[in-house]
């Protein structure tokens, strides 16, 4: 048995909801009365509706189906196609059975890609050896985002402005910004006890994103075996908390492409930079002294830990209790779009750092799709 690669692409049905941990009330007892869905899912939903397909499309894996609570019939079965375990930071890398790498999701308008634009398009960046910062810059010189839009090169980054929210095409061509691509929903409502009275901190107030005609979402997977999909084929599926209805279809490719910026994407300097095309784990171990700046946005990243095992996939107590789905720790990930200005002669140190060199815990992050970027030192570009 060969490697066999596919592509999926995700088409939403109506407006969607990614909340990543956010909700109306959690763990900490503190009560949302607004929540605002994520543009991407996390890549674990990704997964975990992948592994949830392969047992679907495994004749005689549950009694009945799984959309209505069907079990797992043969778990040894189940095993080998998906590992006995969802995503853990701290487990081995061969622990989703037949699956072997997932590519970051990504935006699509037909069959072009699209990248978050880096965040300091439109900026270049100002080290000035005569001032001193004590910010935690690595060679402690102040480093300011200066506009490229004045010529004379006198105007600072303004946070009025803000940074750059929208995608580049893969292709050189059109940018689209964030928010004419990914349309807010918003919806306003009253919970309501069982006998119809209105509840204490009942009221609130949920944002959904919808996408523009043309888009939709896509990403690759490659399995170790290749009888287990069909070369093509389509369903439904849910994804997210709210769950989200989405169309699915796939059909074998080749290999996975090599992802890259296009040139005109990148920031007007020819300092080294590196920006992220996904989501990015960083180990807090090892950053001290590495770069000139960062400019980029952070989120928080938790999951729920399920086995084949588990018997109910939510839990809003955070408790651990047998069968039951348990959240994960609570991990801080740089998000796609941002730009990091590596120190003088720290290019492949942060590459290697980037890629999972002597740390398990990213090359996990990066088997299902995180930690992958794009770097250019003086207009020479590489994708990892």
């Amino acid at each position: 048995m060969t490697d066999t690669t596919y592509f999926f692409r995700l088409r939403p049905l109506s407006d969607f909801f990614f909340g990543g941990e956010q909700n109306f009330g959690n763990d900490t007892h503190v009560v949302n009365y607004r929540i605002q869905s994520r543009r991407f899912p996390q890549q674990t939903a990704v997964l975990g509706m992948l592994r949830l397909l392969l047992l679907e499309q495994s004749n005689g894996m549950f009694d009945k189906p799984a959309s209505v609570g069907g079990r797992i019939m043969d778990k040894e079965t189940a095993k080998s196609l998906i590992g006995s375990e969802g995503f853990r930071v701290n487990k081995a890398l061969d622990q989703f059975g037949v699956i072997e790498q997932i590519s970051p999701l990504l935006l699509y308008e037909g069959d072009i890609p699209y990248f978050k634009t880096p965040l300091t398009k439109g900026y270049r960046l100002k080290v000035d050896s005569e001032l001193v910062s004590y910010a935690g810059n690595a060679d402690h010189q102040l480093a300011i985002l200066m506009d490229t839009k004045d010529k004379a090169g006198k105007t600072p980054f303004s946070y009025k402005n803000g940074l750059e929210d929208s995608f580049t095409a893969a292709n050189g061509g059109a940018t689209k910004k964030g928010d004419t691509v990914f349309v807010k929903k918003e919806r306003i409502g009253i919970q309501k006890s069982y006998i119809g009275k209105t509840e204490d901190r009942a009221f609130f107030k949920q944002s959904s994103y919808s996408l523009k005609d043309g888009f939709s979402f896509g990403f690759y997977a490659t399995f170790s075996k290749n009888d287990v999909l069909a070369d093509t084929g389509k369903t439904l599926v849910f994804l997210g908390g709210e769950r989200s209805r989405f169309a699915l279809d796939w059909h074998t490719v080749e290999a996975v492409p090599s992802f890259s910026l296009p040139q005109n994407a990148w920031p007007a300097d020819d300092l080294s930079k590196i920006c992220l095309l996904s989501d990015t784990y960083l180990p807090q171990s090892g950053l001290h002294g590495m770069s000139t700046f960062i400019a980029g946005h952070t989120t928080s990243f938790r999951f729920l830990e399920t086995s084949l095992d588990t018997e109910k996939h939510f839990n809003l107590s955070g408790k651990k209790n047998g069968a039951d789905a348990a959240k994960s720790d609570r991990y801080t990930l740089l998000k796609k779009g941002a730009v990091i200005y590596p120190a003088t002669g720290k290019e492949q140190a942060w590459q290697n750092m980037l890629e999972g060199k002597d740390n398990g815990q990213v090359l996990r992050f990066r088997k299902i799709g995180y930690n992958q970027f794009c770097t250019n030192t003086k207009n020479n570009q590489t994708t990892k």
